[in-house]
């Protein structure tokens, strides 16, 4: 009697379990041996007693099959160390009829699943990802732009273009540009040396004038 019933039952479970075919975009097909080593599919259910995960791996030719599901909604997600895959997908199991809608990132694959897609299913896109920044190429322009490189031209071009260009200069304009920078740079001196003199002769005539004032008093009525 019990064994009949466990074999009602397991032809009940058998019965109602289906699996999901499906495989990876021709784009990245063939996979090298390190990524079909580090590449599975995992599958996610919500169980009474917590996540419910299950594993297929990919066939050479990177294809899969999942194990036997039972009624209910799966998280159908690509692990791998060297691709990677940003969309997941819905598998619903009812009936054992399997229907598959691709979930977009950020988004619940029970309250907000995205379009139907066909099965079998599938996974697209996928990609591998580069962890090395590619070295920068040669530009003129960009070393040009540089604020160091342009102080350096202009001190190039003082030490080397202007005086040539003052070989050019009529020398009877350059004569007299000298001799007003001489008259200026006297003007200058003669005011330096004339300051200080200044403000002892004003300091001097300021105190002569508090002392007439203190000599000669007012007379009182």
């Amino acid at each position: 009697m019990h064994a009949w019933w466990l074999t009602s039952a397991l032809l009940a479970v058998t019965a109602n379990a289906v699996s999901v075919k499906g495989s990876l975009s021709a784009s990245i097909l063939p996979l090298t041996p390190e990524e079909h080593a580090s590449t599975y599919v995992e599958l996610t259910r919500k169980g009474p007693r917590g996540p419910e995960v299950d594993h297929a791996y990919l066939r050479d030719n990177g294809q899969f099959e999942t194990p036997d599901l039972r009624e209910g909604s799966y998280l159908l997600e690509l692990r791998s160390v060297a691709l990677s895959a940003p969309e997941s997908y819905r598998i619903d199991v009812i009936n054992d009829t399997v229907q598959a809608y691709k979930v977009f990132p950020g988004h619940d694959y029970l309250a907000d699943p995205g379009p139907i897609v066909s099965v079998p299913l599938v996974i697209s896109p996928v990609g591998r990802p580069t962890y090395l920044i590619p070295r920068e190429q040669f530009s003129l322009f960009s070393m040009l732009s540089n604020p160091m490189m342009l102080m350096s031209l202009a001190a190039l071009a003082m030490v080397f273009i202007i005086p040539k260009l003052s070989e050019n200069i009529d020398p009877e304009v350059l004569k007299e540009a000298q001799m007003q920078q001489q008259q200026q740079q006297q003007v200058q001196q003669t005011q330096q040396a004339s300051g200080p003199r200044t403000q002892v002769v004003s300091s001097g005539t300021t105190n002569s004038g508090a002392s007439s004032k203190k000599s000669n008093p007012r007379k009182r009525r």
